[in-house]
């Protein structure tokens, strides 16, 4: 489901090329340091942090 809603969403930020690259930027690395956190800190098998850096290859 998460990935569903992480491709829907981008291809939503694509539609409004002016904006995309910062925005799409600014919202993976904030995926990325939530999900570095998360599987540091809570629990080691978190996929956030590979869904942003996936995303960045994107």
């Amino acid at each position: 489901m998460f990935a569903v809603l992480f491709g829907y969403s981008t291809v939503r930020f694509r539609e409004n090329t002016q904006v995309f690259r910062a925005s799409y930027v600014r919202r993976l690395a904030v995926l990325a340091g939530i999900g570095l956190a998360h599987g540091l800190l809570i629990w080691y098998g978190d996929i956030l942090f590979h869904h942003a850096i996936l995303g960045f290859v994107l």
